[in-house]
């Protein structure tokens, strides 16, 4: 692939094309060589990419490109691991709200965490419960009852398989829990059958999944039009958590982002993004904002075998 930046005309040229024409050709041929899940994230990376090429070439951040900033920083909610046992999940939940955050979402499937993780964090802290498609419609139904005392923000991603809309949405109905969808959407075609299924109350496309920030304001506007919220999938480090909050700052009523918590080994920026008191901004720098960490690009190069790199401690 061969690019160019050009000063003259301020866009990212590929291949010839400006980078408009490029990622609508990607889209219109690439999904039919591959399932659209994979082409649709192969775009995304090239089409974060241009953005980022586009705001360093111009000197400005990717949220003046797309607009401007709405809101100059975000609420981050906590996004925890999976625990073993009731007690760590309390723990941790417990650590996160020491660190200033309002909100905490816990990925278990059982009662008992749950009802630990609200003691552990009180009433005033908002607690999501993510469980990653484990149940059939009606056994999210009973088990989404049986977590209503604990007061969640929502319950996310509840049906197997996820695009089960017709399901999500008998269990939306049957819960005054709201419910979340949409990580594991990869077009913008998708989440407008979620959104007329009435399967959830919260859409959460991932920059990075739905053929990138282009495509995911397209999602965010179908929402709005539905007066549905929009909170976007970023367990993520690096550039697909810099796009998601450059997303969220220039989106009117996105309420969070997430943060995964824990570290990797070797950061992949090397001014890595956190928050501060439970909030975030979108990287100010050119572009994305961030700078790849020498130490990453040496240590990992591309091709090499993989190696667990992510810890929670």
């Amino acid at each position: 692939m061969k690019a160019a930046l050009l000063p003259d005309r301020g866009v990212v040229k590929v291949a010839g094309d400006d980078a408009r024409t490029f990622l609508n050709g990607m889209l219109t041929t690439d999904v039919t060589k591959v399932t659209p899940e994979r082409a649709l994230q192969d775009i995304s990376g090239v089409e974060l990419a241009l953005w980022d090429l586009a705001g360093q070439l111009r000197g400005v951040p990717v949220y003046e490109l797309l607009g401007g900033l709405v809101q100059p920083r975000i609420p981050a909610y906590a996004s925890l691991a999976r625990f073993d046992h009731p007690a760590d999940v309390a723990r941790a939940a417990a650590a996160a709200v020491a660190a200033g955050f309002r909100g905490v979402k816990l990925h278990q499937t059982d009662v008992a965490s749950v009802a630990a993780a609200r003691e552990a964090v009180g009433p005033g802290t908002a607690l999501m419960l993510d469980v990653n498609c484990p149940w059939s419609p009606a056994e999210a139904i009973r088990m989404g009852r049986a977590l209503a005392p604990y007061n969640l923000a929502w319950l996310e991603e509840p049906v197997w398989p996820p695009e089960d809309y017709q399901g999500l949405a008998r269990v939306a109905a049957a819960l005054d829990t709201p419910i979340a969808a949409g990580e594991n959407e990869a077009t913008a075609f998708g989440f407008r059958e979620m959104l007329r299924a009435g399967a959830a109350d919260i859409l959460q496309p991932s920059p990075t999944k739905v053929g990138g920030l282009g495509e995911a304001r397209k999602i965010a506007t179908l929402a709005a039009a539905e007066n549905v919220s929009v909170v976007p999938h970023s367990f993520y480090f690096g550039p697909g958590l810099a796009a998601a909050l450059h997303l969220a700052a220039v989106t009117p009523g996105m309420a969070w982002v997430e943060w995964p918590m824990g570290e990797l080994a070797t950061p992949l920026l090397a001014a890595p993004i956190r928050p501060v008191d439970g909030w975030v901004a979108p990287p100010a720098g050119p572009g994305l904002g961030g700078r790849p960490a020498e130490a990453a690009l040496r240590d990992h190069p591309l091709g090499a075998a993989p190696s667990p790199q992510f810890t929670t401690s």
